[in-house]
């Protein structure tokens, strides 16, 4: 997998992401609400250094945002909440027998198929943000703290060319 957006993309510390996201079924921008909904298949390999805390979970998350002149943010992109989004716990990699997330030497892979009404309906926006978080506990003082990894955006046509 390769990530054709590395000018749009922030890597936090140490962490080595890749990624590859797909529209399985459904259109990005359609106006008949009844078809509004969409599957989009999230791949996602990263590596993340161990550190002195342990990794309690990893969130993924789906954004809508927008970069468009005729909607103006300070910082030049206007977001709302997640469209979608899936916390996978680590310590499910033990207890499950179908893990949401796979472990392989520090690798952290996803695989997951979000299925979602598709944020672009109705609005102005252009592209889709891909954000993933790490929760992690100190073993100092077990006290939790979340930080970015990976932050990333693609335009929304991107995902409708590749269908």
């Amino acid at each position: 997998m390769k990530n054709p957006f590395d000018k749009y993309t922030v890597n936090y510390d140490a962490c080595i992401t890749k990624f590859e996201i797909k529209l399985l079924e459904g259109e990005i921008y359609t106006s008949d609400n009844d078809n509004s909904k969409i599957k989009i298949n999230l791949k996602v390999d990263t590596y993340i250094p161990m550190g002195t805390n342990i990794i309690q979970s990893l969130d993924f998350n789906l954004y809508a945002m927008n970069n468009r002149s005729d909607t103006p943010s300070p910082d030049g992109f206007e977001r709302i909440k997640p469209a979608a989004g899936i916390k996978a716990n680590v310590n499910e990699l033990i207890n499950s027998d179908n893990p949401k997330l796979q472990s392989n030497n520090g690798v952290f892979q996803l695989d997951y198929t979000f299925e979602l009404k598709s944020p672009f309906i109705g609005t102005n926006f252009n592209l889709l943000g891909v954000n993933i978080v790490i929760n992690r506990e100190s073993l100092k003082d077990g006290e939790m703290s979340r930080e970015n990894l990976f932050s990333t955006v693609i335009p929304a046509y991107y995902l409708q060319q590749g269908k």
